[in-house]
């Protein structure tokens, strides 16, 4: 210390200031000693006093500073300070001001601040005065100003925060001003956050806290938190909030809306509605959104102490393939009830309109629904039924608040099984339950299912499955058949397997079924007695029908040129969309060791045979042997004894039997014996008698009933027997050599006798199919008086064709020929 007359000058090295402050009654909440140098003159006092702490931690509410910092004491009540950097460690800021002590202030703070929590609280204990509004957090830049009434200075500031806080939000980024006037405060907050953009208006005072906010966008999981308001929403909304708190009484009211939010993980688009939160009072007077390309709208009501609700709700046209993606259908219901929780429910209708699960059959359904409330569970209760019929279905879910998985459970029955296969005439009922549990992709569904019936037909096939059970059960549309059983022609059949239902309907299938002692009637006009099971095989790359039959008896009345069709339509039904066997491939092995029997226009003939049915199921192919060892064969109405016969099946590509056959029969003295050999359409007759005969003398034979003589005078049966024998053979070798020659399918030459005169002449008929099912045929006599006759033949179905004549008196004529089975 240095005397200079009435001036004194002096040095301080680590001196707290404490003392001083004391004495100007000022608070000091800083901790850290000074380095400086100071002056008194005339009663003033001049000092320049640098902090020099190193570590910048605050301890019991005194907090740590570095810089140098200039003040100007007029001795009594009037101090001013300045200084360019100083630095605590709740900020780095530049400091400019004055105060008269106990009458005014007027202090500017501007720079960085890297904890505004601490800079709130060394400005509290400065200002000697608790802040009561809520806490703001962060780091960045503000300029503050503290001015007016010593005793109750006003307090104005401008921030911008990266990151910053109010209450119970955290920002990345916040900019605004702030106000504290006495205890009253006013901030205003512009936020910028991938969470959150917008402005937030909050005004505390000793009545309480108002808070206005204008939501560009914003994050509703965080944002509702904040307000108490806890339920299972998220999702991006915007919309204007007002937040008011007395005491204890709560109130938050605003409109919101948004493009896509989630509610228990159920995606809501176009959201928009009213929220009102007073006292224990939770509603949304309005509320609307999309769900699953449906819409609902409605209102809803809480009250959270007595916990009491009221709900008035209705959706439309809910796509159910948004839900779960193998179902299609349209959903629309409506709910309206009001009363306490878990004793009061509310009460609705739903209606499911074109509702389609692949391979099932499109229907409807209709029913009840009710609605219940728990504090912390959502109760849904569905009673309908599957139309048309008595088909009773019952649903029951638990869906929890928190977003943890739902449960569930459905039971229920069908009468009208029509509705689940892809065809019709099933008779029966089938009982079904099931588990349900929500997961992140679709619903996971286990249970089981008994069925019992009386008919059970299957498509393209003579006979239905009578008197059947079975038991399956199921997982994630995976099914296993347990049991399987009942009776199919009258024989006992059981089996078991697996199949599997994907997006596309039946995607898997794998199922063994066995049979023993089954009369059946696999084709029109045949009936057998046979032991055999089969295999139904699906997956993506195949579908194979393979079977082993074994045929204790067996009779076949079909003509061996016939084509093999299962069963025949009652009427004329053209096919609209594709069937799902429509791709099944057979694999069918038919054997029988005797008593297998044939009996047609061919003959009535005893044999056995082993053949293999393969190909698609709408055109097979039949390969294999039919060996004949008894028997008569029918030919120009004789019956010849067989005394060896086979027919082969060997083409991979279409069913053209080749006939193998030797027969013999006896007219007067003489043994005639007749042998066939190649294709149905290219058969070599050939004929020999003993005592040998010439050829012709063997057709006159059959034709006559006695040996050929050469006369000149013969009756017209005779002449016309004769001449049909022989034309046989001309016609066979011309046939051949004309349909080489001009490509045709169909040529003959039939004799037949004119009018009422002897003379014989010959009739030509030739034939050429256009296209698989489209056939012309011109026939004319071969005499200079023409008699034609032209045929047209239009087969549009197996079933249904349409045929037209020119007769020789040029009358035209048009017939529709349906074959229909009884």
């Amino acid at each position: 210390i240095r005397f200079k007359g009435d001036k004194i000058e002096g040095v301080v090295r680590g001196v707290h200031l404490d003392p001083i402050a004391n004495f100007i009654n000022i608070p000091w909440p800083v901790y850290s000693p000074a380095w400086g140098k100071f002056s008194i003159d005339k009663g003033g006092l001049k000092a320049e006093a640098e902090f020099k702490d190193e570590v910048l931690d605050a301890k019991d509410l005194k907090f740590p500073f570095q810089g140098l910092v200039k003040m100007d004491w007029d001795g009594k009540k009037k101090i001013s300070f300045f200084s360019e950097s100083l630095t605590s460690s709740f900020a780095h800021v530049e400091l400019e001001g004055g105060m008269v002590v106990g009458q005014s202030i007027d202090v500017s703070i501007k720079g960085d601040i890297k904890d505004i929590k601490q800079a709130r609280e060394f400005t509290s204990l400065v200002l000697r005065k608790d802040f009561e509004f809520p806490e703001i957090r962060g780091k960045g830049r503000s300029e503050v100003r503290i001015f007016g009434d010593f005793g109750y200075p006003r307090v104005q500031a401008n921030f911008s925060l990266n990151p910053g806080g109010f209450d119970k939000f955290d920002f990345d980024s916040v900019k605004g001003e702030a106000e504290i006037f006495k205890r009253d405060f006013f901030g205003r907050f512009f936020i910028d956050d991938p969470s959150m953009k917008g402005r937030v208006d909050v005004f505390t005072t000793q009545k309480g806290i108002k808070t206005d906010i204008r939501l560009e966008r914003g994050l509703v999981e965080n944002i509702l938190p904040a307000f108490n308001i806890l339920i299972p929403l998220k999702g991006e909304a915007s919309g204007n909030f007002e937040f008011n708190q007395e005491d204890e009484a709560i109130q938050l009211k605003g409109d919101f809306s948004g493009s896509e939010m989630k509610f228990l993980d159920q995606t809501l688009t176009q959201v928009k509605g009213k929220l009102d939160w007073t006292g224990d009072i939770f509603s949304f007077p309005e509320l609307q959104f999309g769900l699953h390309e449906g819409s609902i709208k409605g209102s809803a009501h809480l009250q959270l102490l007595s916990h009491e609700f009221e709900l008035d709700v209705m959706g439309e046209k809910i796509n159910l393939s948004s839900i779960y993606p193998a179902i299609e259908g349209d959903l629309s219901f409506n709910l309206k009830g009001k009363g306490a929780f878990n004793q009061d429910s509310a009460l609705g209708n739903f209606e499911i309109k074109n509702l389609y699960l692949n391979p099932f059959q499109k229907t409807e359904a209709s029913g009840k629904l009710k609605l219940g409330f728990t504090e912390r569970n959502i109760s849904l209760e569905i009673d309908g039924n599957f139309f048309p019929g008595e088909n009773k279905f019952y649903v029951s879910l638990d869906v929890p608040l928190d977003g943890m998985p739902f449960l569930g459970d459905v039971r229920g029955f069908f009468t009208n099984i029509d509705l689940l296969l892809p065809w019709k005439g099933a008779k029966g009922r089938i009982n079904y339950l099931a588990e349900i549990r929500s997961a992140e992709v679709s619903p996971q569904i286990k249970g089981a299912i008994d069925f019992q019936g009386s008919v059970f037909p299957f498509p393209q096939f003579a006979h239905a499955f009578r008197d059947y059970s079975g038991l399956v059960f199921f997982e994630d549309g995976n099914f296993s058949i347990r049991s399987l059983h009942g009776k199919l022609g009258e024989g006992d059949v059981q089996g078991s397997g697996r199949f599997k239902l994907g997006k596309g309907g039946v995607e898997e299938i794998d199922v063994n079924v066995e049979g023993k002692s089954l009369l059946l009637s696999p084709l029109e006009r045949t009936m057998a007695l046979v032991d055999g099971n089969i295999n139904l095989f699906k997956d993506a790359g195949r579908f194979i029908l393979d079977g082993d039959f074994f045929v204790h008896k067996l009779s076949w009345r079909r003509e061996i040129t016939e084509k093999f069709a299962f069963s025949s339509a009652s009427s004329y039904e053209p096919r609209r969309e594709p069937g799902f066997f429509d791709d099944l491939t057979l694999n069918i092995r038919l054997k029988a060791d005797n008593n297998a029997w044939m009996e047609n226009s061919l003959g009535s003939i005893r044999g056995r045979f082993d053949l293999n049915i393969t190909g698609n199921v709408k055109s097979p192919i039949v390969l294999g042997d039919i060996e004949a060892f008894g028997g008569d064969l029918y030919f120009q109405d004789r019956e010849f004894k067989i005394l060896r016969g086979r027919v082969s099946f060997i083409d991979p590509l279409s069913i053209e039997p080749h006939l193998s056959f030797k027969g013999e029969t006896y007219v007067k003295d003489y043994r005639v014996t007749f042998s066939l050999d190649g294709l149905l359409d290219h058969l070599n007759p050939e004929f020999s008698s003993s005592p040998p005969l010439p050829p012709e003398d063997v057709l006159a034979l059959l034709a006559l009933g006695e040996a050929f003589k050469r006369t000149y005078s013969y009756d017209r049966s005779t002449q016309l027997s004769t001449a049909s024998l022989l034309s046989f053979q001309l016609s066979e070798e011309a046939k051949k050599r004309a349909e080489g020659l001009f490509n045709i399918d169909r040529f003959r030459i039939d004799p037949f006798i004119m009018g009422s005169s002897s003379e014989m002449t010959a009739r030509l008929t030739v034939g050429k199919k256009i296209s698989r099912n489209f056939f012309i045929l011109y026939s004319t006599n071969l005499t200079a008086q023409r008699e034609e006759i032209t045929r047209i033949e239009w087969e549009l179905t197996d079933d249904l064709s349409i045929v037209g004549t020119r007769d020789e008196k040029g009358r035209i004529s048009i017939d529709v020929k349906i074959h229909k089975r009884f």
